[in-house]
């Protein structure tokens, strides 16, 4: 999901916003309290394009707190000036969806909250933008590690400003490669059966060797050529350092780029500005940080976002690491050690989290008689990640 981008990290002023999709920075007394209940927090776009609506709904909590507090129950619709309404599903805690609107021409759109409390949200009503295609993301690298920048214009200078998130995933390997493996056998009230077993004909174990992991954007990356004469974009939006694991194999970005209004940009650009000096008492106040949200209910209560009707595009590229030569990237591990292939040792070696990866000496006949443990961290890549390979891999 790509709507995790720590849009209302700024507003730590005020709050430490909930989920992983907002965070707090240092602890510090704000000159201002929230109220019991916390400020509601609306993040995402109604989409025109391709693709789904996500929006997402939490709670502010006191800055102190690190407490996820989600926006749940909430029926959330989007609202036609033609009366057309179109209601969203809550997929999982405080994250509601469509999976394509159709939106009419000449038909302006916003966003409606009601929560389970009974108050009601809605955004302004806005004309649907329209959001040029993403030229193409490239990337250059230095001493430092890689640099990933996007490419975009708008030839009939219209858009003008411009908003970025990313979904990044990455295949990494174990720093150990294995072709043994502990068989456990459970035994009622005593201590496991843990024998050491040749894979199938000796083959490397690969759903262990083999991981993905994965992130999304977690700052406000924006844009705005309003000041240039062509509408014409070229950013950097995600830096890699030197000897990283992304991109140890293969690792894959995937921009998701949507058209702002003058508003919408110049509420996200305090956003960041907050975000990149937050403790100041000369930050801005809560009332700085309002979006086109408002409470229908109670007009003076503060609400956090800003919602565009606007389609959204994307673009993925890949890196490999074969194309960085002398990246670097090396997992700290310890070195194997050799283990006697004992039950005793076996079953010791298994407690102390150590897996097998390869055979030291055999018997005459033919049996293991030594062999090598590591770490299991450092021998199952699954103990850091996933062993399901994306279905847009490679």
């Amino acid at each position: 999901m790509t709507t995790k981008n720590k849009m209302i990290r700024s507003a730590v002023v005020v709050v430490c916003l909930f989920a992983a999709v907002y965070s707090c920075k240092d602890k510090y007394e704000a000159p201002v309290s929230s109220p019991k209940t916390g400020y509601l927090v609306v993040e995402g776009v109604i989409n025109a394009g391709t693709g789904p609506t996500i929006i997402m709904l939490g709670r502010s909590v006191p800055l102190p707190e690190r407490t996820q507090v989600k926006e749940t129950g909430a029926l959330v619709q989007v609202e036609g000036s033609n009366s057309s309404v179109v209601t969203l599903t809550e997929v999982s805690n405080g994250v509601y969806r469509h999976a394509q609107l159709t939106l009419a021409n000449g038909v302006k759109y916003r966003l409606k909250i009601k929560t389970m409390t009974g108050n009601e949200y809605v955004s302004e009503f806005q004309d649907v933008k329209i959001t040029p295609v993403i030229d193409s993301v490239s990337w250059t690298r230095d001493a430092k590690g890689v640099d990933i920048f996007i490419h975009a214009q708008d030839a009939q200078n219209k858009t003008r400003y411009y908003k970025w998130e990313f979904e990044e995933t990455w295949q990494y390997h174990s720093r150990f490669s294995t072709f043994l493996r502990y068989k456990v056998t459970p035994i009622p009230n005593r201590p496991p059966l843990v024998e050491l077993v040749v894979n199938d004909n000796g083959t490397t174990i690969d759903t262990i060797y083999k991981c993905w992991q994965g992130a999304t954007s977690t700052e406000i990356e924006i844009g705005s050529t309003a000041k240039l004469s062509q509408d014409r974009v070229y950013l950097p939006i995600q830096h890699i350092e030197q000897a990283s694991l992304k991109l140890s194999v293969l690792y894959s970005i995937y921009v998701n780029q949507t058209a702002l209004s003058k508003r919408g940009y110049e509420f996200f650009e305090r956003m960041k500005k907050n975000s990149e000096s937050v403790g100041s008492v000369f930050d801005p106040q809560p009332s700085e940080i309002r979006g086109n949200i408002v409470c229908t209910n109670d007009p003076s209560e503060i609400v956090i976002g800003f919602v565009e009707v606007s389609s959204t595009v994307n673009k993925r590229v890949f890196i490999d690491n074969r194309n960085l030569p002398g990246w670097g990237y090396r997992q700290s591990c310890v070195e194997p050690i050799t283990i006697l292939n004992n039950p005793d040792s076996v079953l010791a070696s298994y407690f102390q989290g150590q897996l097998p990866v390869g055979i030291v000496s055999t018997k005459p006949n033919g049996s293991i008689d030594y062999y090598a443990a590591a770490e299991g961290i450092c021998v199952d890549c699954t103990l850091r990640g996933s062993n399901k390979k994306p279905p847009f891999w490679p």
